[in-house]
C-alpha cells in the first residue's frame, strides 16, 4: 500500500490531512520494524530478494522514515501531532 507524502498525490476531500495521516502509518511501522530487531530482519530478507528482481524502489522505506525521525525527534519520546514540527 502507498503512503504518499505529498498531498498534491492524493485524490480525496482532505488531501493535506490524509497525506499527514499516511506520513504517520509509515513512520509508525517503521518504528515497529526497528523495535522488534527479528521481524526487521525478515523484512530485509524478503526486501532484498525481491529488489534483485525487481530493483531498488524509488520510494521511502523504512530506513529512510527512521533516519526523519531520528533527525527530527532525537532520540526521545515520539509524539505525531500539530505541535511537533521540523523549521527551516
Amino acid at each position: 500500500m502507498s503512503m504518499l507524502l505529498k498531498e498534491k498525490l492524493i485524490k480525496s476531500e482532505d488531501p493535506r490531512k490524509d497525506a499527514r495521516i499516511q506520513t504517520i502509518q509509515a513512520s509508525l511501522i517503521a518504528l515497529e520494524l526497528k523495535n522488534e530487531l527479528e521481524i526487521f530482519k525478515n523484512w530485509n530478507k524478503i526486501y532484498t530478494v525481491t529488489a534483485l528482481y525487481v530493483c531498488f524502489p524509488d520510494d521511502l522505506g523504512p530506513y529512510e522514515y527512521i533516519r526523519a525521525m531520528d533527525t527530527a525527534f532525537g532520540n526521545g519520546e515520539r509524539k505525531f501531532n500539530e505541535t511537533k514540527r521540523l523549521r527551516n
